[in-house]
């Protein structure tokens, strides 16, 4: 069989391979697209820092020297790894402020841990903003698909960059260094890290909704008089699935 995953890394090998080795990353080399499981939750999930960090400063098959900016020597170079690790940041205290998430958040969280973490949201996220150089809110009408559904729904709103002096960018990134380094319970990164769930979370929770909406519409594309699949369907999908020798 043709394996188009092998194939498609192939030409982008031969193709960095004619460009030389590159230092800055394109979107699809960042970690989050390379550590995803598609499967459920990623050993990376459970690793120290210090071999974590080993792994980081492999090469890609792409044809990038490193997972990371963050992994190279030079100030230029490790403010490109920073600032995307502020624009996530960034977006997810955001969302979590949204009311709804908040509101959530609040029947789920115990009083002090839901205290605690916006407290300390109030603190930290005033230098995140500070920090961060904002990319520009693509004006660009998201094509139906893929696009539409992976358009970001927090950074979508993201400000015009911002003045800044250096005496108050110092000041905002001890701030953050402090944040990082401390080993006191951090609310934000414990919820964070909880909600990942090492990326199971997101993979789950992306084919929930597929299957919700394949169970109310997914006839809908099929001439079907009725847009919901029946349960017939859905069982004889899954006696399908089990006639299968092999399933990859």
């Amino acid at each position: 069989m043709f394996d188009i995953k092998k194939r498609r890394i192939q030409l982008d090998s031969s193709k960095h391979q004619e460009e030389g080795d590159r230092e800055y990353l394109c979107c699809h080399e960042t970690l989050p697209q390379q550590m995803l499981n598609v499967y459920g939750p990623g050993k990376w999930g459970h690793l120290n820092e210090q071999p974590f960090w080993y792994h980081l400063n492999q090469s890609l098959p792409t044809g990038a020297n490193r997972m990371t900016e963050l992994c190279f020597n030079d100030d230029d170079h490790r403010g490109v790894g920073i600032n995307r690790w502020l624009m996530c940041v960034k977006s997810f205290m955001e969302y979590q402020e949204m009311q709804q998430v908040k509101d959530a958040n609040k029947r789920m969280l115990s009083r002090d841990w839901f205290e605690n973490m916006y407290a300390e949201i109030g603190n930290i996220l005033p230098s995140v903003q500070y920090c961060l150089v904002s990319m520009q809110p693509d004006g660009t009408r998201k094509a139906p698909g893929y696009a539409t559904l992976r358009s970001n729904l927090v950074a979508e709103k993201v400000v015009p960059r911002r003045k800044v002096c250096s005496n108050e960018l110092s000041k905002h990134a001890k701030v953050l260094y402090d944040w990082v380094k401390s080993h006191e319970v951090s609310y934000v990164s414990t919820l964070l890290h909880w909600q990942a769930g090492s990326g199971s979370s997101y993979v789950a929770a992306c084919h929930q909704r597929a299957m919700k909406a394949f169970v109310l519409f997914g006839n809908s594309m099929h001439d079907s008089p009725s847009g919901a699949v029946s349960l017939e369907e859905f069982q004889n999908a899954i006696t399908a699935l089990h006639r299968k020798p092999h399933w990859k």
